[in-house]
Formats: structure tokens, C-alpha cells, sequence
């Protein structure tokens, strides 16, 4: 039976190796990740009032007002009418899941997260050496010169090119060194110098902001906890599917093998008998 094959850009590929092209070119766990959210999604059916809004609400992010800028959209991302509302539908489906699955968990995550999700603001100034570090402390200590001033000065990270204010940034995103000071630090607290990341660092607390269960809170950990489920669930499949065509290519190869064998073995009965 004739092998079914595609043509890519004139690339011929065979149907049975296209896990393996997935796979070479990092494109399966978006595919697994689709296939066990069609599975998971399969049975939840929204109503027309909510596959209104969800597509109205599409068009808005991505600034569609009117049907020329949805077909230049639609053009420029390789769709049409009809599959952009199939994928709208699905991406509905998959919030209705995503709610229906952890919404009652984001309140419990939120608390066991708060710590990490509190942002600071912070101004740091790093150097090279611990007698730099120790200069810049007296400075600010008796207030000859103001922070920013000082770091636009003689800081050699990146903060140089912002007066040395870093921030609001989340807690949990910092270098465990700076996040543990900043954690205890009280407004306006300023640390003496510190060795970290092969920096000498002089930091002081300018703003603590408390995380907040907002709208926007409950979206990012709803995320976070689908994310983390999900992921898991897909690297179990990719793992099997990866044994599953390690196992067949090395069936292959011995059928490969067997074959050669069997014609080297009536190769050589010809030689030795003749025709």
C-alpha cells in the first residue's frame, strides 16, 4: 500500500513521520497540549449569550472595530471566518473549564502565595568591590549626596540607567538575597553592603506594596494553578509518546536489518552456487 505523504514548500514528508517532525522541531507539547484540551473540553457547551460576549470581547483586545481590520487580521494570522470562530469557541470552552476546575482553589493559593506576590520598590547601587560598596554606605549615610545621584554615578548594573530605582516588582521574581532583606526592610531602610551575584550591593526599601485578591489577582492564579496542572499532564504524554517512537524506530531498524541480512545470505548462494 502507497505511503500517504504531504508537501511542504515542495518538502516532501511522509504521514508517519510527522510525531517525529513535531518532535524535532519542538512543535508536540503545543500539539498534546491542544489534543488534551479538545478532551477535556469536549462535553462543556456555552450558551449563545456567552459566545457573544467572548467573541465581542476578542475583537476588542486585539482592537477589530470594524470588518476591514478583522480581514487584514485574519489575512496576517493565516485564518478565516470560520476557523477563527472555531478557535474563539474552544478558547471559551477552555475558560469555562479553567473556572469550573479552580475557581474554588484561588483563594487558598492566594494565601499560600502572598508573600511572593507582595511587590517592592527598591533602590540598589552595585559595584566591584567591597571598598566601593562601603564609600557609597557612608555617602548616603551622612547625606552628602542622594541615592539616585549616586547610583547615575558609579553603579555598573543596569539600574544606572534608571537613578537606581528598581520596581514595583513581585517578591518572588528577586534574587533570594535581595528579596530576604526587602521582606524585613522597613520604608526607607538602607542595608549595608552585601555580596551577591559576584556584586557588591548597597539597597535601601522605598515602597512595599501588599498583594491584593483583585480581579486581575484571581486571573493570574487561576492561570498559574491551570498551568501547573496542565503541564504536568503533558510532559507524562510526551514521555510515553517518546518511549512509544524510540520503540518503533528500533523495530524498524531490525526489520531494516533482517531484511539486508536475508539478501546478503541469497547474495552469497548465488556466488557460491550460481544461477
Amino acid at each position: 500500500m502507497k505511503e500517504n505523504r504531504i508537501f511542504v514548500d515542495g518538502f516532501e514528508i511522509s504521514i508517519n513521520d510527522i510525531p517525529k517532525y513535531l518532535d524535532r522541531f519542538n512543535l508536540l507539547p503545543n500539539f498534546v497540549r491542544a489534543v488534551i484540551e479538545n478532551k477535556l473540553t469536549s462535553q462543556i457547551e456555552p450558551s449563545s449569550d456567552e459566545q457573544v460576549e467572548y467573541q465581542l470581547k476578542f475583537l476588542s483586545r486585539n482592537n477589530l472595530n470594524n470588518k476591514h481590520q478583522l480581514s487584514s487580521w485574519l489575512d496576517k494570522n493565516g485564518l478565516d471566518d470560520k476557523r477563527l470562530s472555531l478557535l474563539i469557541y474552544d478558547n471559551l470552552r477552555l475558560e469555562k473549564f479553567k473556572d469550573e476546575k479552580f475557581n474554588g482553589l484561588i483563594e487558598s493559593e492566594f494565601l499560600n502565595k502572598k508573600s511572593s506576590l507582595d511587590k517592592v520598590m527598591y533602590s540598589i547601587i552595585r559595584v566591584k568591590t567591597k571598598l566601593e560598596a562601603e564609600e557609597i554606605h557612608l555617602k548616603l549615610l551622612e547625606q552628602e549626596e542622594s541615592f539616585s545621584d549616586l547610583a547615575a554615578k558609579y553603579s555598573e548594573g543596569l539600574e544606572k540607567n534608571f537613578n537606581g530605582i528598581i520596581g514595583p516588582l513581585e517578591i518572588g521574581v528577586l534574587n533570594p538575597e535581595l528579596s530576604e532583606r526587602l521582606k524585613i526592610s522597613k520604608k526607607g531602610q538602607l542595608w549595608p553592603p552585601f555580596n551577591t551575584q559576584n556584586w557588591w550591593v548597597v539597597m535601601r526599601l522605598e515602597r512595599f506594596l501588599p498583594a491584593k485578591l483583585d480581579d486581575n489577582m484571581r486571573v493570574k492564579l487561576k492561570e498559574s494553578l491551570y498551568e501547573n496542572w496542565i503541564q504536568k499532564k503533558i510532559v507524562k504524554v510526551l514521555k510515553e509518546l517518546r518511549e512509544q517512537n524510540k520503540s518503533n524506530e528500533e523495530k524498524s531498524l531490525t526489520e531494516k536489518n533482517n531484511v539486508e541480512n536475508k539478501n546478503l545470505l541469497n547474495n552469497n548462494d548465488d556466488l557460491i552456487f550460481g544461477e
